[in-house]
C-alpha cells in the first residue's frame, strides 16, 4: 500500500544519535539569518519518505531558546573545534508562516571572511534526537540543537546528501541537485502528520495502511514493531479531520485488538472433531452447574458409559463393619486430640523460650547500640575531617580555574572580550607589562568586589585601553624590521631592540610574551616608553 515513512530528525541521526544535514548559504556575504530546518511535510527521498512535522520543528525552537543545552551554540569549521575559535554563534530560532525554522546568527570576523571569500558554501546544523542533562537523566528533551559547522560540501555516511535551500529540500549527487517533492495522497499525509503531532506514543511511526475509516501506524523500538489502529473521520467539504485515540492491534491480515483476537479464538473452541474426552467432560460440567447432585451424577454415568468407563455398584455395610469403622473413627479422634494438646504445650514452651531469648537479645542489643553510637561518633568526626579536606581541594580547584580565567583575560582570549572585539571590528591585544602582576591585581579586585563589579570591569577596560593605545601609537615595530628612522636614543628604539633580542634568544616567545618579559625586567625603560606613547607626565599607574 503506502511506502515506509521515517521521521526526518530520526533518519538523519547517527550511531550516537547526533543528527546532521546541510543548509546552503546563497548570500555573497555572511547572512544575518539562515533557514535552518525546512517546512513540515512528507518528502520523497531515495532512502524512503521523510516526515518533517511542525511539532518537531517547534521542539527545536523551544529547547534552543530556553537554553536547554547551552546559551551560545557555536559554529565551527567542518564539525571540528580549533584554536582559532568559533566562526559565529546561533542566537535565536523562530518559526515562519510555512512552519520552517529560521536562525539569527552572530558571525565573528573569521566567519564573515570565510563566507565572503567563498571558502565555505554550506552550514550544517547538529542536533540530538534525545538529550537529558547529566544531573537529571529523567529530564529528557527531544530534538535539541547542539552545534553547527561551516562546510565545503554536504556529506553523510550511508546517506545521500540532503541540502536545504530557501525552505526547500534537495538531494545532491555530485554537482547535480534534484528537488525532493512532497509525496502521498493529501489525505494520507494529513492523517500521518496529525497523528504524529497529536500522540507521543506514535513518535517515529510509519504509515502501514489506510482504509476508508482507519489507518495502521507502526512504531519500531529496539527491533520490536508495535502496531496502532487510528480511526478517523474526514469531512472533505470542510476539509476537517478528526482522529481517535490509537489502539494497539495484532499484526494479522485483519487488524484486530487483543480482546477481539481472544474472542475470535474462543468462538472456535466448540465441541467437535479432534477434541479430547476431558474437554467434553468440562463442557458437560459447565452445562449442568445448575442441576442437583443426583441429576449431575446421572449425566456423568451416561457420559462415562459412552467413554467406556464402568462403575462398581455400592455395597451395603454390615453391623460388624459399622462397629469397626466407628471404633477406628473414635480412636482417630482421641489421637488427634492428644496431638493437639501436645502441640499446644510445645508451642507454650517454645513461646516462653523465645521470650527469654528476646529479652537476652534486647540486653545485648542495648550494649551493642552503645558501642555503635561511639563508633558512629568516631566516623562522623572522621567524615568531618574528610569534608574539610574536600573543601580545601575544591578551593584549590576553583583557584586554578580562576587563575586560568584571569590568564585568558590578560592575554586577550576570554570569550566576552573576543566577541566584543569582533563586534567592534577591532584587533585584540594582551595587557602590556608583567602578566603575573596583572593577574594578581585581578584576583585582589575580585576578592574585594567580585568579578562582576564595576571596579573589576574598570580595571580590565583601563588595561585593555592602555594596550590599544600603545599598539595604535606604533610604539612596537613589526617583528623583523630594522627600526631605522626612529629618534636615536629614544626609549621606543631601546625597548624594540630588547624585544627583538628576547625573541631571537627564545624563538618560542610570541611578540606579546616578549614585550611582557622586557617590560618586567626593565621597569624604568617601560615607563619612558609609556610616557613617549601616551604623552603622560606621571608614571604608568599599572607599574
Amino acid at each position: 500500500m503506502s511506502k515506509k515513512v521515517s521521521q526526518f530528525a530520526s533518519s538523519y541521526s547517527g550511531k550516537e544519535r547526533i543528527g546532521k544535514f546541510t543548509v546552503e548559504i546563497t548570500a555573497s556575504e555572511a547572512p544575518a539569518s539562515i533557514n535552518l530546518f525546512p517546512a513540515p511535510g512528507i518528502y520523497e527521498h531515495p532512502k524512503g519518505r521523510l516526515a518533517i512535522t511542525r511539532a518537531s520543528n517547534q521542539e527545536f525552537i523551544d529547547n534552543h531558546n530556553a537554553h536547554v543545552y547551552q546559551e551560545h551554540i557555536p559554529i565551527d569549521v567542518e564539525h571540528e573545534s580549533d584554536t582559532e575559535g568559533a566562526t559565529g554563534y546561533i542566537d535565536l530560532l523562530s518559526m515562519n508562516e510555512d512552519g520552517s525554522v529560521d536562525a539569527t546568527v552572530k558571525w565573528t570576523k573569521r566567519g564573515k571572511n570565510l563566507i565572503g571569500n567563498d571558502a565555505y558554501k554550506y552550514i550544517s546544523p547538529e542536533w540530538l534526537r534525545n538529550w537529558a542533562p547529566p544531573d537529571d537523566k529523567s529530564d529528557v528533551h527531544h530534538n535539541v540543537l547542539v552545534g553547527a559547522a561551516l562546510t565545503t560540501r554536504p556529506f553523510f555516511k550511508d546517506l545521500r546528501p540532503l541540502v536545504a535551500s530557501e525552505g526547500k529540500l534537495y538531494d545532491l549527487d555530485g554537482e547535480e541537485r534534484t528537488e525532493i517533492v512532497r509525496a502521498f495522497d493529501e489525505l494520507e499525509e494529513k492523517i500521518l502528520s496529525n497523528a504524529l503531532e497529536s500522540y507521543s506514543s506514535l513518535d517515529g511511526g510509519v504509515l502501514e495502511e489506510v482504509t476508508d475509516d482507519y489507518a495502521i501506524i507502526t512504531v519500531t523500538d529496539n527491533g520490536t514493531n508495535t502496531h496502532y489502529k487510528v480511526s478517523y473521520d474526514y469531512n472533505e467539504e470542510a476539509d476537517k479531520l478528526e482522529l481517535n485515540e490509537p489502539i494497539g492491534v495484532q499484526s494479522r491480515k485483519a487488524w484486530e485488538t487483543k480482546e477481539e483476537y481472544e474472542a475470535r479464538l474462543h468462538q472456535h473452541k466448540k465441541p467437535g472433531k479432534g477434541r479430547s474426552k476431558m474437554s467434553k467432560v468440562e463442557d458437560v460440567v459447565k452445562a449442568t452447574e445448575e442441576l442437583d447432585k443426583d441429576e449431575q451424577e446421572g449425566l456423568f454415568v451416561k457420559l462415562a458409559k459412552k467413554m467406556g468407563v464402568t462403575f462398581k455398584a455400592k455395597e451395603e455395610e454390615s453391623e460388624e463393619e459399622k462397629e469397626k469403622r466407628e471404633k477406628e473413627e473414635k480412636e482417630k479422634e482421641e489421637k488427634e486430640k492428644a496431638e493437639i494438646t501436645a502441640k499446644e504445650e510445645k508451642e507454650k514452651e517454645e513461646k516462653e523460650e523465645k521470650e527469654k531469648e528476646e529479652k537476652e537479645k534486647l540486653t545485648a542489643n542495648e550494649k551493642k547500640l552503645t558501642e555503635d553510637l561511639a563508633e558512629a561518633n568516631k566516623t562522623i568526626k572522621a567524615s568531618d575531617e574528610k569534608i574539610k579536606e574536600s573543601d580545601k581541594r575544591i578551593v584549590a580547584i576553583e583557584g586554578a580555574t580562576q587563575q586560568a580565567r584571569f590568564r585568558d583575560i590578560v592575554r586577550g582570549r576570554d570569550e566576552s572580550s573576543v566577541l566584543k572585539a569582533s563586534e567592534d571590528k577591532k584587533k585584540l591585544y594582551p595587557f602590556v607589562g608583567d602578566s603575573e602582576e596583572a593577574m594578581g591585581m585581578l584576583k585582589t579586585i575580585a576578592e574585594a568586589h567580585g568579578e562582576d563589579s564595576k571596579e573589576f570591569k574598570a580595571y580590565v577596560a583601563r588595561e585593555r585601553g592602555h594596550a590599544d593605545a600603545i599598539h595604535e601609537a606604533g610604539t612596537f615595530k613589526e617583528t623583523g624590521t630594522s627600526g631605522k628612522g626612529t629618534i636615536v636614543g629614544s626609549a621606543k628604539e631601546e625597548f624594540e631592540e630588547k624585544v627583538e633580542e628576547a625573541m631571537k634568544a627564545n624563538d618560542k616567545l610570541s611578540e606579546g610574551d616578549a614585550i611582557a618579559l622586557v617590560a618586567k625586567e626593565n621597569g624604568d625603560l617601560y615607563n619612558r616608553v609609556d610616557k613617549e606613547a601616551t604623552k603622560r607626565e606621571s608614571d604608568y599607574p599599572g607599574s
